[in-house]
């Protein structure tokens, strides 16, 4: 018995010197309802009425602090009111925004997109048998004798290394040369007469190389070739270069178009392509140098059908 009532005087001073330092941390606790068991060892007196429920602040700043840890609302104790909850409402969620919501194009959109592609592809032109050695700053350099210029880009170019990317290729410079001596570009003019003007001056020797110029046709297409003023060329090397058949049939009349059939992916050579002339009557002469054609470059030239175009 003496030794529990030792342990039970110890307890009650342990909790009074707990209720001491309750007190210097939130203040006076006897405002406030508790168990009776810790009532009874603090003699804090049990009432309930002194607790009111928590309300939020009608204003910024209406919260006064009176002691540390203990903090009393301006508000009557009679509990909130429809106009202290709505601020604190938005307390709780102010900087909090709902999602936006992604929704389709509507078909004016879709439209007004579609009729942009198409005036930017009027602005465009295509330029082929472009050296593999020029940069873009020196193509727009070139093209703004023709109007201002608003981008250039360097496509089909023979990549040194099938796991890189084209376009990666294309900035780093890594191309073989030796599949592929050219690359086309497509060059996006600010107005559409530039682009006419640029077309005018197809089959023009720059950089060394005759350029094919013409209108750029949508992804995905080519521009179409007359068949009447066309040869097709079979068993070409698969190093023949566009310049060299330029060069060959330039003699038959002005050229127009010089088109190597090549695979998309390595940019190699298929072994067969096309010649387009400015005249019909130059598809005479050019059939006339099949033989000479064939010793220079083991070449078959014939008569383009409608069908060697599917």
């Amino acid at each position: 018995m003496v030794l529990a009532a030792c342990r039970l005087l110890r307890f009650i001073e342990a909790a009074m010197a707990t209720e001491q330092r309750v007190s210097g941390v939130f203040g006076d606790l006897s405002g406030h309802t508790v168990h009776k068991g810790v009532a009874s060892l603090f003699s804090i007196p049990t009432k309930p009425a002194a607790i009111r429920p928590l309300t939020a602040p009608s204003a910024v700043g209406a919260t006064t602090q009176k002691h540390p840890g203990q903090l009393s609302s301006t508000s009557g104790a009679k509990g909130s009111t429809a106009a202290d909850e709505k601020p604190f409402a938005q307390m709780r969620t102010v900087g909090v925004r709902p999602a936006a919501r992604r929704t389709a194009p509507s078909r004016e959109e879709k439209a007004e997109t579609a009729e942009e592609v198409a005036a930017r592809l009027r602005r465009t032109v295509f330029v082929g048998n472009v050296p593999v050695t020029t940069k873009r700053l020196a193509l727009a350099k070139h093209f703004r004798t023709f109007g201002p210029v608003e981008s250039v880009r360097i496509r089909s170019a023979a990549s040194a290394n099938l796991k890189m990317a084209k376009r990666a290729a294309v900035i780093t410079g890594t191309l073989d040369s030796n599949v592929r001596d050219s690359v086309n570009a497509y060059v996006v003019f600010d107005d559409e007469a530039s682009a006419a003007k640029a077309i005018e001056a197809n089959g023009a020797v720059a950089f060394g190389r005759h350029l094919r110029i013409d209108s750029a046709a949508p992804s995905g297409q080519s521009a179409a070739a007359n068949t009447k003023r066309s040869v097709f060329l079979g068993n070409l090397a698969f190093d023949c270069s566009e310049e060299s058949l330029w060069e060959l049939f330039s003699t038959c009349g002005t050229i127009e178009s010089v088109r190597i059939v090549r695979d998309p992916q390595t940019q190699q050579g298929k072994g067969f392509g096309y010649v387009c002339f400015s005249d019909k009557n130059a598809v005479e002469e050019a059939l006339e140098l099949h033989e000479r054609a064939c010793a220079l470059l083991k070449t078959a030239v014939s008569r383009m059908l409608k069908t060697a175009l599917s």
